[in-house]
């Protein structure tokens, strides 16, 4: 596997500290695939304001199948996420 520096939770500030909030405020947690992204922070915020778009928005399909599309496209990739 391998081996990528991350900023920890803990000592995030700026942009990271504010998309790990946003993070764990939708999930519960800061996921280690963001965390992946905290050492390219513009990379990290247009990517989750990208997920928040296509998974939180009002209207089309419900969010429960959002996340089944989601979750058989991943299993369908062989994603272990």
């Amino acid at each position: 596997m391998a081996w990528i520096e991350t900023v920890p939770p803990e000592e995030a500030t700026g942009i990271v500290k504010e998309a790990y909030f946003r993070n764990a405020k939708q999930s519960g947690q800061v996921s280690a695939i963001r965390q992946m992204n905290s050492i390219a922070p513009d990379i990290l915020k247009a990517w989750l304001d990208y997920d928040h778009t296509v998974m939180y928005r009002q209207g089309g399909i419900s969010r429960t199948r959002r996340e089944m599309i989601a979750t058989t496209t991943s299993a369908l990739n062989g994603c272990e996420y």
